[in-house]
């Protein structure tokens, strides 16, 4: 296998939800959850955080990481790409010697992902050598999937917003529909190479499939109570 990393992006600012990924979830910080599933997986060469804030660097510590990297405040905000944030961290290691290829990336917003998803995927980048990166993913509700996605127009008429079928052309039997998928932003690995290519992706990206019971990502105050219920919900499966 490859020599893989981690990288935990972390930014200590958050307008919808402030601290987010200090605050408790389900009794530990919400980043706490992403680092002991990465150091549990067992697979990595190095596990990096990537943040701008000194609360984060330290509870991170705490729970078993060692390895922190500062990025600057033109990379932390809002608006910054993560990918730019990737490239310009991979850059500064490899002005130090130190170059790697394959890594994964694990969102603290995505804490339902199991140990065995992180091994799956970093498996996946090992072995599928026609993939330039893997992205976890969730199988929609047919009623949700882009077969029933609309767009309105300044009229307030509906259609399909793929291809502007209009409603009378649309397939209204569930079952006949086929599945859409959504990235469920638990588990996302690619290739240094990629780059080169222009974006974080490459050209060939291999979906790996998750249950909906571990997809679930936090963006809001909404989103977090769902988390905890469904986090609480995992734990107890675990204990039965």
């Amino acid at each position: 296998m490859n020599e893989l990393i981690a990288i935990i992006p972390a930014r200590g600012g958050s307008k919808r939800l402030p601290g987010k990924n200090t605050k408790l979830m389900c009794g530990k910080p919400l980043i706490a959850w992403t680092i002991e599933q990465a150091l549990e997986s067992g697979v990595f060469k190095k596990i990096i955080l990537m943040t701008d804030d000194k609360e984060i660097v330290e509870i991170s510590k705490k729970f078993g990481i060692s390895e922190i990297f500062m990025l600057p405040p033109e990379l932390a905000t809002d608006m910054a790409y993560v990918g730019d944030a990737i490239k310009y961290m991979l850059d500064e290691y490899e002005k130090k010697g130190e170059n790697f290829e394959n890594f994964i990336l694990l969102e603290p917003t995505a804490p339902g992902r199991q140990v065995h998803h992180i091994k799956d995927v970093s498996r996946i980048i090992d072995e599928r050598s026609d993939a330039d990166s893997v992205v976890t993913i969730t199988e929609m509700s047919p009623n949700q999937g882009i077969h029933k996605l609309l767009s309105m127009n300044q009229d307030n008429f509906v259609s399909r917003a793929a291809d502007g079928a209009l409603m009378k052309n649309l397939s209204h039997h569930t079952q006949s529909i086929g599945p859409s998928y959504y990235i469920n932003s638990a588990v996302y690995a690619c290739r240094r190479s990629n780059f080169n290519k222009g974006s974080l992706w490459g050209n060939s990206t291999v979906g790996y499939i998750m249950d909906r019971r571990y997809s679930f990502d936090i963006d809001t105050q909404e989103d977090w109570e769902i988390a905890e219920f469904k986090m609480s919900k995992l734990k107890t499966d675990e204990k039965a």
